[in-house]
């Protein structure tokens, strides 16, 4: 019985520390290839900035439904 427990606590413990490392990884993975991506062709800079001016005049927008108000 003790050493069931011990090994499923064991089990998890490890699963728990492979999907942090997995999950870093991933991360770092992402963030690299959002990097490659900015650097190559500025594809994530440009959508970034295409977003911007829809968000800009919808605040802006003088119609109640739109904006703050």
């Amino acid at each position: 019985m003790a050493i069931t427990i011990a090994a499923i606590i064991g089990m998890t413990t490890g699963i728990t520390v492979g999907m942090t490392a997995v999950r870093i990884a991933m991360t770092a993975t992402w963030v690299t290839m959002i990097g490659a991506t900015t650097a190559a062709d500025g594809t994530v800079d440009r959508s970034a900035d295409a977003r911007q001016p829809s968000a800009l005049s919808a605040q802006a927008s003088p119609s109640p439904s739109g904006g703050v108000g």
